[in-house]
This record gives C-alpha cells, sequence and structure tokens, in this order.
C-alpha cells in the first residue's frame, strides 16, 4: 500500500479516487488508522454517502441520508459490497445447499439468531415445523445435517407463518384457525394456543404481544400473559376506501422504528396503525390486485399483479416504482439496504440497492418458488412448491463455493 506521507500530500479529489478502488471494510480497519487526514476523510458522514454514488453508482433514499449515522453508512457500504461480490457471477445462483424437508409447500420462513447460531424455522402445509442450525448446514456443506428438530402434526392445517418475540419463544398460524405459542430450547413444546373460527394467516410480534391476521380479514392482537389473550382486534373492512367487504389480511408486519402495525389486505388496502390507538389507521393506501407486502430494511414493498412500489412505511408514500426501473413485476420482492431480491414463478433475481436499481443476475428453477426470505445472517432461503429449501448461505463471502461436491 502507497505510504501515508505520500497520500498526505495528494489532493483531496484523488484520495476520493483511490478509495474508491479500497472495500469499505478495509478502509474502516486498515486505512482509517494510518494517519489523521486519512482518519478524518473516512470518519466523515459526508464521504459514505457520496460514496453511494461515486463507487456503486446509488440513489439513496432520503431516510438513509435524514436519519442514517455514520456507521450505519458504513454499514449499509459494506452490505453493498458484499451481495454485489457474492452474487455477480453468471453461475451464482446455481450454488446452494438443498433439502426436501417437507412434504409440502413451505409457506413460512423465520430467521433468528439463538445463542450466536443462525437458526431457521420452516412450517408448511404438510403441518410440520422444522428447525434449522444453518452454520451447522454449511459446515457439513449438507442442509440434511442442518436439521435441529421437528415437529410433526404441530398444526391440523397448512402452516402460514412464524415469528419470534424472543429466542426462547416462537408463535405458529394456521390454516386450522389456531395460534400457537412454543417454548424453544433443547427441543420445542407447546405450552399454549388461541383458536378461532377463521384460518389464521401471518403473524407480527410487537411489545409482548403478537397480532395475527386471519382469512375474514380481522386482525386479532394476542398477548398470552392473559387469561383471555385477545386483548384487541381490527377489522379491515371497517377502513376499506371502497367495497366494504370480507377480504383476507393476507400480511401483517411491525415497523419499530416508526411505531406502526402495517396491514395488508387482498383487495389491496394497505394500512399503518398505531397500537396504542387501533380504532382508525394513521395512513391508507389502495394498490390493485396485491398479491404480497413484505417489509424489511426500513421499507415496505407491495406487489400486485400489475406493479411493484417501494413505500416509506411510515406515511405509505411511494418511494420508487420498481417495476418501472427494473422493467419486472415480481410476486415478491424483498427490500435490504445491499440490494433487491425477488421471486417470480420459476425466477429469482437480485437487484442493486436505492432507488435506480439494476439487475445483479437471474436464475431459473424446474419448480415454483413459492417461498423467499432474506435471513437475520444474510443467508438468502428459497422454498420450492414440491417442498424442498433451498439454502444461499451468507458464509458464500468467505468461503467462496459451499456446494462444490455436487454439479447443481
Amino acid at each position: 500500500m502507497t505510504r501515508s506521507t505520500s497520500l498526505e500530500s495528494l489532493p483531496n479529489e484523488i484520495i476520493y479516487s483511490i478509495f474508491n478502488n479500497v472495500s469499505s471494510r478495509q478502509l474502516w480497519t486498515e486505512v482509517r488508522l494510518l494517519d489523521k487526514r486519512l482518519y478524518s476523510f473516512i470518519v466523515s458522514r459526508e464521504y459514505w454517502l457520496r460514496r453511494f454514488k461515486d463507487k456503486h453508482d446509488i440513489i439513496v433514499r432520503p431516510e438513509i441520508k435524514r436519519n442514517k449515522e455514520l456507521r450505519e453508512l458504513l454499514r449499509i457500504n459494506i452490505e453493498v459490497e458484499e451481495i454485489k461480490s457474492r452474487f455477480d457471477e453468471n453461475d451464482c445462483l446455481t450454488d446452494y445447499l438443498s433439502c426436501t424437508g417437507h412434504i409440502g409447500t413451505p409457506d413460512a420462513f423465520h430467521t433468528r439468531r439463538i445463542n450466536n447460531r443462525r437458526i431457521l424455522f420452516t412450517g408448511a402445509r404438510d403441518h410440520k415445523v422444522a428447525i434449522w442450525d444453518l452454520q451447522n448446514a454449511v459446515e457439513n456443506k449438507n442442509l440434511q445435517k442442518g436439521i435441529k428438530a421437528q415437529i410433526h402434526e404441530a398444526h391440523s392445517g397448512w402452516i402460514w407463518d412464524i415469528n419470534s418475540s424472543d429466542q426462547y419463544n416462537f408463535y405458529t398460524s394456521s390454516w386450522d384457525g389456531s395460534v400457537k405459542l412454543w417454548r424453544y430450547g433443547s427441543s420445542a413444546v407447546m405450552e399454549d394456543r388461541f383458536k378461532s373460527e377463521q384460518a389464521f394467516l401471518k403473524l407480527a410480534c410487537f411489545n409482548s404481544c403478537v397480532a395475527a391476521s386471519n382469512y375474514s380479514g380481522k386482525v386479532s392482537i394476542l398477548d398470552f400473559k392473559t387469561s383471555e389473550k385477545k386483548v384487541a382486534e381490527i377489522d379491515t373492512k371497517n377502513f376499506q376506501i371502497t367495497n366494504k367487504k370480507k377480504s383476507p389480511a393476507i400480511e401483517v408486519h411491525y415497523d419499530n422504528q416508526h411505531g406502526g402495525l402495517i396491514v395488508g389486505s387482498e383487495n389491496g388496502h394497505i394500512y399503518v396503525f398505531d397500537p396504542r390507538n387501533l380504532s382508525q389507521p394513521k395512513f391508507t393506501k389502495k394498490i390493485e390486485n396485491l398479491r404480497t407486502l413484505t417489509f424489511n430494511a426500513g421499507q415496505l414493498a407491495a406487489c400486485s399483479s400489475k406493479k411493484c412500489f417501494l413505500l416509506d412505511p411510515s406515511n405509505l408514500n411511494i418511494e420508487l416504482d420498481f417495476s418501472q426501473e427494473t422493467n419486472t413485476v415480481p410476486f415478491k420482492c424483498i427490500p435490504t439496504y445491499g440490494g433487491y431480491f425477488c421471486a417470480d414463478s420459476f425466477d429469482i433475481k437480485i437487484f442493486t440497492a436505492g432507488l435506480n436499481p439494476r439487475k445483479i443476475t437471474q436464475a431459473t428453477f424446474s419448480h415454483r418458488i413459492n417461498n423467499l426470505m432474506y435471513g437475520v445472517g444474510s443467508d438468502l432461503i428459497a422454498g420450492l412448491g414440491e417442498g424442498s429449501i433451498q439454502l444461499w448461505p451468507r458464509d458464500q463471502i468467505f468461503l467462496g463455493r459451499v456446494n462444490d461436491m455436487n454439479d447443481l
């Protein structure tokens, strides 16, 4: 590396140009410590904001410009670089670990760090819940060996969602009209359940409660520490802009940053509620033919049969017409700080981050992609229609190919 004394004499623009050829991680861990002038460059919030455009050609969202602190901007730059380096090869999406962990379509994915391990919970139409240690799967280069526990007949119907409030408890929802509370340790044991006449679909945990959406368009607020369990309820039919008919509440999310409970209905209505006052939504938006509503990394991706929009979860304003920018209409879009992960029918597509996304890569599979998740440890997970689970682990960044034993 060039001696710091010679770097000190260079104009600012030359230093910026040099920095754009050095990884963000190396800038922070090595270059920053060389001398005071370089330190002052690298600990500048303005530098990391400028780097998005100069190095990555990314137009960042206004929320990032306004609210992200120095270390958050550094982390986002690192994530942008890692996603691009991890997925920029033509065959990158062929390098995955696979296992037929269910005999039915896996509809429910949930990841969480437990005892510093990346744990995956899956639920499917075979009524089973499976719990996976993803690090163990990577170490053995075998997803089957990552299975820690299986709960056969966890419900008497399809399992639609799994969520957790902490590392010791998780919830499951099912077509059988129940939400179950499980205790997780060396094994999983059911502790309690709430039963309804309507099928429960999606779950969102906040404070000591879990919000459970159902097929009739209602959202039950459950607190299993109370005797009645159901402490409040939202009937989305009452707040529809048009129709005023029952429509399944297909999505529910909790936005911790803004304190909003986000609900999406099959008829295209999206609501943001304040959990402290559920009598009226703070914001309402209508997007025709809504198929999925995904909340991640401070963004809300609303995918309909004709369009995909990125919304500001605090007010539901449209930040990006994703379909117009990318000429694609995914069934599901997962926004992350480092990029967008999209699934549609048999394809997975990955795009760069920001308000000007560009396609990095794509792959086509022989079975329909029913579910896609970008987990807490940057693991990409897909569930296919025939019951198999595909894992692209974060470890690819450091280990290279994780499935060099098979020509997939």
